[in-house]
């Protein structure tokens, strides 16, 4: 493929994420307007999302290991870090939810 195909092709599909984007965030600010008491409750689960993405990022350490000093600043290790934790915990706390979900079931029949 020649290089001026595939920027092109790039270019199509950034305009098309970027129309997903617009068309998610406009349907759902829609569906806030209409559904109030449904609405509240998404942004109770996206505020908790910020809040716990806050707390990772507070714990997150900047340090950056010396082989990486050229390629990767402080900050950016520092929001990686934050990442990496957030992911961990989301995935421990999911773990943790569908252990529960089972035993309580077996124990409910």
């Amino acid at each position: 493929m020649s290089e001026s195909l595939i920027n092109i092709l790039l270019w199509i599909t950034y305009i098309l994420l970027i129309g997903a984007l617009v068309l998610a965030v406009v349907m759902s600010l829609m569906n806030i307007v209409k559904n109030p008491k449904k609405g509240k409750n998404s942004l109770i689960g996206i505020g908790a999302m910020l809040v716990l993405w806050l707390v990772c990022l507070m714990f997150s350490s900047s340090d950056v290991a010396e082989k990486y000093q050229a390629i990767v600043s402080p900050g950016q290790s520092k929001w990686i870090g934050a990442g990496l934790i957030a992911t961990y915990l989301i995935f421990i706390g999911s773990l943790g939810l569908v252990l529960f979900t089972e035993v309580k079931r077996a124990f409910s029949k």
